[in-house]
């Protein structure tokens, strides 16, 4: 929803209605509605396979940092962000398939003054740009 100016309105009433519910106050109509249109299923975009955006952020998070084997760290941790983030329950602090795997395909690039001049451009709406 970070994507277009078209969903943005929407997104800032998710985040009110979310709020409310933090709160621990009753949802107002218009929360319900929102919360209701945001979490409705999204049908499948022909010929994309359906789990083609969670490989994709699965690829570019675990691509070349080493997770933690910690199964009770995660546990904590989600235990933690639950409490300090209710809107997303602990799922950011969560184990990936990343804790699955021995390590790194290959080591982390270096950014230095010295390195290469490639450019890396962050452009309005695309908060995926690295």
């Amino acid at each position: 929803m970070l994507l277009h100016n078209d969903t943005l309105p929407t997104l800032t009433q998710f985040w009110k209605a979310a709020a409310t519910l933090a709160a621990g106050r009753s949802p107002a109509e218009a929360d319900v509605a929102v919360l209701q249109r945001v979490f409705a299923e999204t049908p499948d975009e022909p010929g994309v396979p359906a789990d083609n955006q969670i490989s994709m952020t699965v690829a570019l998070v675990c691509g070349d940092a080493t997770a933690s084997h910690d199964i009770a760290g995660y546990k904590r941790a989600v235990a933690a962000d639950r409490r300090r983030f209710p809107l997303t329950a602990g799922t950011p602090a969560n184990i990936w398939p990343c804790a699955f795997r021995s390590r790194p395909i290959e080591p982390p690039v270096k950014v230095t003054a010295h390195g290469a001049r490639n450019l890396i451009l962050q452009n309005r709406r695309d908060h995926a740009t690295p």
